[in-house]
C-alpha cells in the first residue's frame, strides 16, 4: 500500500515515479540527500543497539549531545515510561540521591538494561526526542507495544513532537 516506499522516498532512496514531496515548501528533491537526511531521525521497528555503549551515549547518538544534562536525559526516560524499569534494573542499593540513581542509570551499558521489542522502540523514541529534527519517521513502533503502552506512545507523540512533522508506518493505526 506504499508505506514503504513513501518512507525510502523520503529519504532519497526511492526515486518518485510521479509528485514530489515538500518539507517546509521545498521539493526534496533540489536538496542534497545529506541535508535531507539530516533533517531526519528514525524510531526503527527493529532497532539495534550496540551492547558495550553506555546509555548515555546510546541517548544521545545522532544528538548536539554536549548541552543535555543528566537530569533532561532522566526526564526524557521518563516521559516515555522508561525511568522506572531503569532504576529498577540498574540502580543498586544507595543513600537515596536521585542524582547519583541517574548518574547510575546513564553510565550502565545498553546491555544492562533488559529490554522487550517494545520497550527498545521507546528506548529509541526517548532518542528522537533529544534530536531537533524537522521531520521524525516511526517506522511501525507500535508493533512490539501492548495496548497501554500505546496509549502513552501517542501521548508523548503528540506532547513531546509539537512543531515536527510525524510520519508513522503502521498497520495498527489510531
Amino acid at each position: 500500500s506504499g508505506k514503504s516506499s513513501a518512507t525510502l522516498a523520503l529519504f532519497r532512496l526511492l526515486n518518485l515515479q510521479s509528485g514530489i514531496i515538500l518539507v517546509d515548501g521545498i521539493d526534496i528533491s533540489t536538496v542534497s540527500k545529506q541535508i535531507v537526511r539530516s533533517n531526519i531521525t528514525t524510531v526503527p521497528q527493529d532497532p539495534f543497539f550496540v551492547p558495550t555503549i553506555i546509555l548515555r551515549y546510546t541517548l544521545l547518538s545522532g544528538s548536539l549531545g554536549g548541552d543535555v544534562s543528566n537530569s533532561q536525559l532522566a526526564g526524557v526516560l521518563e516521559l516515555v515510561g522508561l525511568l522506572q524499569h531503569a532504576t529498577i534494573h540498574l540502580c543498586k542499593k544507595s543513600d537515596g540521591k536521585k542524582e547519583d540513581a541517574i548518574k547510575s542509570i546513564l553510565d550502565a551499558t545498553i546491555s544492562a538494561l533488559p529490554l522487550s521489542a517494545g520497550q527498545q522502540q521507546l528506548f529509541c523514541l526517548a532518542r528522537a526526542l533529544l534530536q531537533d529534527k524537522k521531520i521524525v519517521n516511526l517506522d511501525e513502533v507500535t508493533s512490539a507495544i501492548d495496548i497501554a503502552t500505546e496509549e502513552r506512545l501517542y501521548i508523548v507523540l503528540r506532547n513531546g513532537l509539537k512543531g515536527k512533522t510525524v510520519l508513522m508506518v503502521a498497520h495498527r493505526p489510531k
